[in-house]
């Protein structure tokens, strides 16, 4: 019961953005007249993921470069509010995505198994604060969101699409990839302090979800990899 009242106003804020954004963004953007009704009900979904992201990363305790102790254990109330933010979030966005019809399957299994990883840990207590390892993804939601705007405004040969493309690619590799490696490195250290205090079940999860996300983020570093050799050094 916690998780929808003390996180109610995320789901209120993000489907009140994709609503309003009708209104807004056709003086934010000319192009946005343009776009089929599919692609205008994606532009709308970004405008969330925005604040989400912006609200996920200022409020984050934890850094993959600090060393921590025990840190699979470790937890307060930040990291709780965080885990039922980003369930409550994650589960709003990818009912938009299927209602609307607005992701391909990829994206519908990122989210649950978001969902399922941060579930796991407000229902057992434990890696709470190591799950804000995986949120850290969050700092690429920007450069993403403006690659999909840039390229629906036909601005893929302009400046900012090509720095854009840039920080996109280092930043899903320092805050997608390189997050996972520390992640393993502390569980896997530390996995003789608790391998009999928590259940097989969810020692499976917190191994097998960050290796399924950690897949799809590969994936789309691939792709986000090959664009950005065809923008800096493919003729068009």
């Amino acid at each position: 019961m916690q998780i929808f009242v003390s996180s109610l106003w995320t789901p209120i804020l993000t489907y009140g953005l994709f609503i309003l954004s009708r209104s807004f963004s056709p003086i934010l953007s000319a192009s946005y007249k343009k776009l089929s009704l599919k692609e205008k009900y994606n532009w709308d979904s970004r405008y969330g993921s925005h604040i989400y992201a912006i609200f996920v990363l200022s409020c984050l305790e934890i850094s993959p470069y600090e060393k921590h102790t025990d840190i699979f254990f470790e937890k307060n109330d930040t990291s709780r509010w965080l885990a039922e933010v980003t369930i409550m979030y994650f589960l709003t966005d990818a009912l938009i995505c299927i209602f609307f019809k607005i992701a391909g399957y990829e994206i519908i299994l990122h989210h649950v198994f978001v969902i399922l990883g941060m579930l796991s840990t407000l229902t057992t207590g434990y890696g709470q604060l190591t799950s804000q390892y995986m949120l850290i993804a969050e700092g690429t939601t920007f450069f993403v969101n403006h690659r999909w705007w840039l390229y629906k405004m036909n601005m893929q040969e302009s400046i900012f699409y090509k720095i854009n493309g840039l920080l996109l690619l280092l930043s899903w590799f320092f805050f997608r990839l390189v997050p996972l490696y520390f992640y393993y490195h502390h569980i896997i250290s530390d996995f003789h302090k608790y391998e009999h205090a928590i259940e097989y079940h969810y020692q499976t999860v917190l191994f097998g979800i960050p290796v399924l996300l950690g897949g799809l983020n590969v994936y789309w570093f691939i792709l986000i990899l090959r664009g950005a050799l065809k923008v800096f050094f493919m003729k068009s």
